[in-house]
């Protein structure tokens, strides 16, 4: 038993060391692409001709993606499924500025044309891969600086000194709740940003309503349990300046199927034409919306925030009455 023991230890060890190995190779292998890309960010400038002007609209939050396409084969397309070099993402103010047979300025990067926005996109992928393998680099590094008796040595010697263990302390309960505290408040700040979408949903002010042709669809079924499936409609109308406006709005697939083959009443405002809200909700488009993941997540932000607040007042009657539950009027008093 110990000997089987001792070789299934061996083993866990023999494959978290295998697993460092690879994740460190590919860190500094990652490391070394992202400084050639930094290298040829601004080495070899480039134009490229606008050919039309679309944008993306997601389901939840309903913010627009600006970009323009530099194919013209591309118009109508949904804009999910363009690759980098076929469409280029643009900030709304020089999007509103860009005409059909503009330049717009960007870099050759492997024989694709890229500008800064798609750099930055390629730049945040980095930095948020790297902070996740770091997780598993520093834990491993740990654990075996844990082994070394110069290590043990220095950290006991430490922790005999009250300041070190007050410090550490106030670190460690800053860096849980802090933490806590963050993913609350930006749960609360997307809760937002979704209330205040379904608000311009339902109001009226300047809404004009027609109709729109679908140019293309695509859905991205996900069969997994912790990610939905995705619905695309790209649209194209007519707004009141007589011009047409393309875009990619995501759905439901409730509405994805009603519509996919048909066309859709939409409404937008005259000063956002590339935000459209679908005239038509049903009681189907509202449960899907309802159950996605990302609402689900919400409904734990909400559950863990009447959570401490409930935890909170429980304490505040506990410092003044001694009990965490009320003291109905009458009771004998509690001991302390």
């Amino acid at each position: 038993m110990r000997y089987n023991y001792d070789m299934k230890r061996i083993g866990w060890m023999l494959f978290a060391f295998g697993v460092f190995v690879f994740v460190l190779f590919k860190t500094v292998e990652n490391f070394q692409e992202y400084k050639e890309l930094k290298r040829e960010d601004e080495s070899e400038p480039m134009t490229a001709v606008v050919y039309e002007k679309t944008a993306a609209q997601d389901l939840l939050y309903g913010k627009t993606y600006y970009m323009v396409l530099l194919n013209e084969k591309l118009t109508g397309k949904v804009a999910w499924n363009l690759d980098i070099g076929q469409r280029a993402y643009v900030e709304k103010e020089e999007f509103d500025k860009l005409e059909i047979g503009d330049a717009v300025s960007g870099f050759k990067i492997d024989g694709t044309f890229h500008n800064r926005e798609d750099l930055k996109g390629e730049y945040s992928s980095y930095y948020i891969g790297l902070a996740f393998v770091s997780i598993y680099i520093f834990g491993y590094i740990s654990y075996w600086l844990s082994k070394v008796k110069f290590v043990v040595t220095f950290f006991q010697r430490m922790e005999r000194k009250k300041l070190f263990n007050s410090f550490l302390g106030f670190l460690l309960y800053g860096l849980f709740y802090g933490g806590i505290l963050i993913g609350l408040l930006f749960g609360f700040y997307y809760m937002g940003q979704m209330v205040m979408n379904a608000y311009d949903k339902y109001s009226d002010e300047g809404r004009i309503e027609t109709t729109a042709v679908v140019t293309d669809h695509f859905a991205d079924r996900n069969l997994g349990r912790y990610a939905d499936s995705e619905y695309f409609l790209a649209l194209s109308f007519e707004n009141q300046a007589n011009e047409t406006v393309y875009l990619t709005k995501e759905v439901t697939s409730h509405a994805y199927y009603a519509y996919k083959d048909q066309r859709v009443p939409i409404s937008y405002s005259e000063e956002t034409p590339y935000k459209i809200y679908l005239q038509e909700t049903s009681w189907k488009d509202v449960f899907q919306i309802m159950t996605t993941n990302e609402l689900m997540m919400y409904y734990i932000v909400l559950f863990i925030t009447v959570a401490l607040i409930y935890v909170f007042i429980c304490w505040r009657r506990f410092k003044k009455t001694g009990s965490y539950f009320p003291v109905k009027k009458g009771d004998p008093p509690l001991s302390k």
